[in-house]
């Protein structure tokens, strides 16, 4: 039987990687913030890149995020066609062709992003906070999805 971290351990684990800051796991939100605060003007929020790793959030320039997405896209698409594959044979369609179509969208989005976002180092902070946005806007979405997905009995 493996051993449960003990009471107040971090339940998260943070990694460095094309100078990206990848979370995995349940951060406390004041280590989220703090974070948050010591980010740059150049970083973004990218919830598909971290989608694509299996992480809960990836922050970084552009141009990081674009490496790890051509790193990464192969990989991430491999996994979603077994998953697939898995759901065909099972007999029921738990949407991995969209997932595959979302990834490929989303290599092109990063990649476009990186291509266009060299802005020296006048960043407006306003591309951090629609990053922030479209963040929270997908959580909702996939809070909405699961809801959907696995009502309540009354």
């Amino acid at each position: 039987m493996p051993k449960s971290a003990p009471e107040g351990a971090p339940t998260y684990r943070i990694l460095q990687r094309e100078g990206c800051t990848i979370v995995y796991g349940h951060m406390p939100l004041g280590t989220w913030l703090r974070m948050l605060r010591q980010a740059s003007d150049l970083h973004v929020l990218h919830p598909d890149v971290a989608r694509m790793l299996g992480a809960t959030a990836v922050i970084g320039p552009l141009e990081g995020l674009a490496r790890i997405r051509e790193q990464e896209a192969a990989a991430a698409t491999g996994r979603v066609r077994a998953q697939l594959v898995a759901g065909m044979a099972a007999g029921g369609d738990d949407g991995a062709e969209q997932e595959i179509q979302h990834i490929q969208r989303v290599a092109a989005d990063v990649h476009e992003q990186a291509a266009a976002g060299n802005l020296g180092a006048h960043v407006p902070r306003q591309v951090v906070r629609i990053a922030i946005a479209r963040f929270v806007r997908r959580m909702h979405e996939h809070a909405d999805e699961a809801r959907r997905a696995d009502p309540v009995v009354a």
